[in-house]
């Protein structure tokens, strides 16, 4: 279970190869909108998600985004 959601990370997407490798992609659909794409990456010892800063034209509605990581399992934001 990934216990960490990144949020806002501000790199270029190819950066992102740097924190593991991919396992999943998701868009979380809340009762606030959609969330995502997030993507799950396993980092060092435990997995994290990553809501990226760049790549969406519209921004997210904060509450969308804490039910988006509580159904997905986060302990830590």
């Amino acid at each position: 279970m990934p216990h960490l959601l990144i949020l806002a990370l501000p790199v270029p997407p190819r950066s992102l190869e740097t924190l593991g490798a991919l396992i999943d992609a998701r868009t979380v659909q809340t009762p606030f909108g959609l969330v995502g794409p997030l993507a799950r990456r396993h980092a060092a010892s435990a997995s994290v998600w990553i809501l990226p800063y760049f790549g969406s034209p519209t921004r997210t509605d904060p509450r969308a985004t804490l039910w988006a990581a509580k159904d997905l399992g986060v302990q830590r934001i």
